[in-house]
C-alpha cells in the first residue's frame, strides 16, 4: 500500500469532490475506510473538499452528523472550491507538500468540476517528483468521452479512455498507483 510505511507514518485521504452524502454506507469512500479498518489502519486525516451552493451551515451539519464519531478528529470539511494555482492554500497539493512525508500513506481521490481543473491537478502530479513521492494511490473520475456516462458528465467530457489509460500508466511508471474512480 505504501512504499515506506513506518510506525510513525500517517494515513491521509484527500477527497476532492466529497459530497455531503459521501458518508452513506454504499459510498466508495466507505469501502476504502472499511478495508483500512479491516487491516488495523487508523486514518489520521481526511481532507474533504466540496463546494456546494446554498447555506454554509446546513451542509456542514449534515456532513458531521453522518461522519462516525471515531473519525471526527481526523475529518476536515473544506467547504470551498479547490484552487489549481500551485502554492495556493486551497490547492490540496500545497497542504500535502507542506505537511506530509514520503513515508505517510496518502490516498488522493479527485472528482470535481469543471474537468479543466481536474486536468491541471493531474498534470501537476504527473510533472512533480515531489508530489509523486507523497501520493501512493490516485483515484480520478476522469470525465472522458464514454457513451454510457455521457448523461452524467454531459459537457464536461474531454479526451478519451486511451488518454486516461496513458496518464495512469505514466503515473504508475513514476510509482503512483493510479485508478479510475466512478
Amino acid at each position: 500500500m505504501c512504499r515506506a510505511l513506518k510506525p510513525t507514518s500517517r494515513i491521509v485521504i484527500f477527497d476532492l469532490g466529497a459530497s455531503p452524502k459521501f458518508w452513506e454506507l454504499e459510498s466508495p469512500i466507505w469501502g476504502l475506510l472499511r478495508v483500512l479498518q479491516k487491516f488495523g489502519f487508523k486514518v489520521d486525516h481526511i481532507y474533504a473538499y466540496e463546494k456546494t451552493d446554498g447555506n454554509l451551515r446546513e451542509p456542514v451539519e449534515q456532513v458531521y452528523n453522518r461522519v462516525p464519531r471515531h473519525l471526527h478528529a481526523a475529518f476536515h470539511w473544506i467547504h470551498t472550491a479547490v484552487s489549481t494555482e500551485e502554492g495556493h492554500p486551497l490547492n490540496p497539493f500545497t497542504i500535502l507538500e507542506e505537511e506530509y512525508r514520503p513515508d505517510d500513506l496518502v490516498f488522493f481521490k479527485m472528482d470535481i468540476g469543471p474537468s479543466h481543473h481536474e486536468e491541471v491537478l493531474a498534470q501537476q502530479l504527473l510533472n512533480s517528483t515531489r508530489l509523486q513521492s507523497l501520493v501512493d494511490h490516485f483515484y480520478w473520475e476522469h470525465k472522458v468521452h464514454v457513451h454510457e456516462l455521457s448523461r452524467h458528465w454531459g459537457g464536461q467530457m474531454t479526451g478519451s479512455v486511451k488518454d486516461s489509460l496513458e496518464l495512469f500508466a505514466q503515473l504508475r511508471e513514476k510509482g503512483v498507483m493510479a485508478h479510475y474512480w466512478v
